[in-house]
């Protein structure tokens, strides 16, 4: 199983700001999606219901301390795509379960505490830099990628239409 984190990330670490992404960068989101899709997700409780619905194409494993007691926000309708968890640990044992038919690789979708417990057994990071400084509250610990190695990367400048501005993005993917 290859345990990837994948997330953007603005030049003063910002991931968040009220639970939402600081900026709209569709581009940005595109390559989210094209690289998470058909792909077996682990998200925090709180970023899983800042979501508007659930990601297509994907399964979903929600963290939460209280996962009997968590409501949820999005209701389930005909198809079972999620599955809610106390912790990381849990979550990898039922990713585990789940290949296949869903593919190796799962990624590690946030909040910040998710991506900090989940760091030592991350094998790849999806890395957008949005080169813009940005407020927030919710924060990615660069620090963390120590251990890691730049093996791929791209730039692209890009409109945010949050800001009206365009905004160059690294599109970067680490390696341990």
């Amino acid at each position: 199983m290859i345990v990837s984190q994948i997330m953007a990330v603005s030049k003063n670490h910002v991931i968040g700001k009220e639970n939402k992404l600081p900026w709209h960068i569709p581009d940005e989101f595109q390559y989210f999606k094209e690289t998470t899709s058909g792909k077996i997700m682990l998200i925090g409780r709180k970023t899983w219901a800042s979501l508007p619905k659930p990601l297509p194409k994907r399964f979903h494993i929600i963290i939460s301390r209280d996962p009997k007691n968590a409501v949820d926000p999005h209701p389930i309708g005909e198809k079972q795509d999620r599955l809610w968890v106390g912790s990381v640990a849990e979550a990898l044992q039922e990713a585990k379960k789940l290949i296949p038919p869903w593919p190796e690789e799962i990624f590690i979708l946030g909040g910040s505490q998710i991506y900090r417990e989940a760091m030592s057994i991350t094998n790849r990071i999806y890395l957008t830099r949005v080169e813009k400084d940005y407020s927030g509250d919710a924060f990615y610990a660069e620090e963390n990628l120590s251990d890691f190695q730049l093996v791929r990367e791209s730039v692209k400048d890009l409109k945010d239409f949050q800001s009206q501005q365009m905004v160059t993005c690294r599109f970067q993917v680490y390696e341990k």
